[in-house]
């Protein structure tokens, strides 16, 4: 039960997490997404104006994202806004799962804390 919860956890950790690139006004049809961080790379399909990516890494002059359709490739940073999911807020998740007493802290810039507040041990 415990190793259930800790997946389901960071499962949903992982959502809070993402960074999101949407193209600039600059764009008028479309931006190329590439193998690999050059010009010169295959073409692995394109970033319309209307869509967004989720940042996966980004290098010199370019953002490694993934698209809606789970391709994933380079994107030049030229032609992309980063649009950052971090909020800067406290949130707190209280849980009690049997005996175990859990809270999930998502701190500030993802920096996620789990706290077992429950104790084995009894003060005599």
């Amino acid at each position: 039960m415990k190793c259930l919860l800790f997946i389901l956890l960071f499962i949903n950790y992982q959502g809070h997490s993402k960074d999101v690139i949407v193209l600039s006004e600059r764009v008028k049809s479309r931006v190329v997404l590439r193998a690999e961080p050059s010009s010169n790379s295959a073409v692995l399909g394109h970033l319309f104006p209307t869509e967004e990516a989720i940042l996966i890494n980004a290098v010199p002059y370019y953002y490694n994202v993934q698209l809606a359709d789970v391709k994933q490739g380079d994107v030049s940073k030229a032609w992309e806004n980063l649009q950052s999911n971090n909020t800067g807020e406290l949130n707190l998740t209280f849980l009690d799962v049997g005996r175990r007493k859990l809270t999930l802290n998502y701190c500030p810039y993802n920096n996620n804390i789990l706290f077992d507040r429950s104790s084995s041990h009894l003060l005599k």
